[in-house]
């Protein structure tokens, strides 16, 4: 069993190209300019893309990264030995405070000596003979691609389970890929976890544990009924899955907390998510805003809004309080 980094994306609210430069080993890369559909500027090299946008004095206000699954092989060819957790985890106090955000991780766990085949994972997963955190039925393909998706293509959390070799056209040989691809808080939630579990391969099959496994069929009555009552627990893991995550213990999903909600973070969000919204209402209403103003008015505000002015409040009196002494 071997664990991989087959896919990153992160971006940095400051300019952090040249460091990227240093830390990927691109200093003497012959780098190709390339812009995207929001950033002015960038290059790409061989799977790896660093983008940017600027100033009108052209200094660099934001930076973007994003590796592919080749650019993550680059990487590695470039920096022999190089450690992706110590990459990440230089931004750890940035990562945590968000002005760092890893939007996208994927991460492989390659399986080739034919302890696990994609005929027994396409078998149970038809039977419905497996528990899984999401709620999609998985999808199932056959002819000319094998694989099998455990979650939504919307969310943020998908698992594809596909016969590699015959992705590569090569015949007769056995190497099964299991790919998490991770987005948004589950990207973060799996660099939290790494924290905590620095054995990448004990931190895979915990994950692995608490979001999929395989079962026996009951004896007695239906999978799907012992589904309804929620007696999970019930159900036995089916043996060769139980060889693949062994004894591993078993690894929620970790969040950061909650931003606070202040009074600079609403205006902030104002400013930059519905100012353009409230102008395109003017217009339309030729700069009236009577109905506006009354839809305000009636509306109800919810419990982060209201802590929020009332602390708002309080440090207004205090303040008062002062001046007044």
């Amino acid at each position: 069993m071997q664990i991989i980094i087959d896919n990153l994306s992160m971006s940095w609210k400051y300019d952090n190209v040249g460091e990227l430069y240093e830390q990927l080993g691109l200093q003497e890369a012959e780098l190709q300019p390339m812009r995207t559909r929001f950033y002015n500027g960038g290059e790409y090299f061989d799977g790896i893309l660093i983008a940017y946008n600027t100033d009108e004095n052209y200094q660099i206000t934001d930076t973007f990264l994003d590796i592919s699954g080749k650019g993550c092989r680059t990487v590695e060819q470039l920096n022999p030995g190089f450690d992706w957790f110590g990459f990440l985890n230089r931004y750890d106090s940035q990562i945590r405070d968000r002005s760092v955000h890893i939007s996208r991780i994927d991460i492989a766990c390659d399986v080739d000596d034919g302890s696990l085949t994609i005929g027994q994972i396409q078998k149970y997963s038809r039977q419905e003979l497996y528990v899984c955190r999401s709620k999609c039925l998985p999808d199932v393909r056959y002819m000319r691609t094998q694989e099998v998706y455990f979650g939504s293509p919307k969310s943020d959390r998908l698992l594809r389970i596909y016969d590699k070799a015959l992705e590569q056209g090569i015949p007769d040989a056995d190497w099964l890929r299991l790919e998490f691809q991770l987005r948004n808080d589950n990207a973060t939630s799996w660099y939290l976890n790494w924290c905590e579990h620095r054995d990448v391969g004990e931190l895979y099959t915990g994950v692995m544990k608490d979001y999929l496994r395989f079962v026996s069929p009951p004896r007695g009555t239906s999978i799907k009924k012992i589904k309804e009552q929620r007696n999970q627990g019930l159900l036995q893991t089916v043996e060769w899955w139980h060889r693949f995550i062994g004894e591993a213990e078993r690894i929620p999903q970790l969040y950061l907390p909650g931003q606070e909600y202040t009074l600079d973070r609403l205006e902030h969000y104002l400013e930059h998510n519905v100012a353009s919204s409230l102008k395109a209402y003017m217009i339309a209403h030729g700069g009236d805003l009577t109905e506006l103003l009354e839809a305000v008015k009636h509306c109800k505000l919810n419990a982060k809004q209201k802590l929020m002015l009332a602390e708002l409040e309080m440090m207004r009196a205090e303040q008062e309080g002062k001046k007044i002494e």
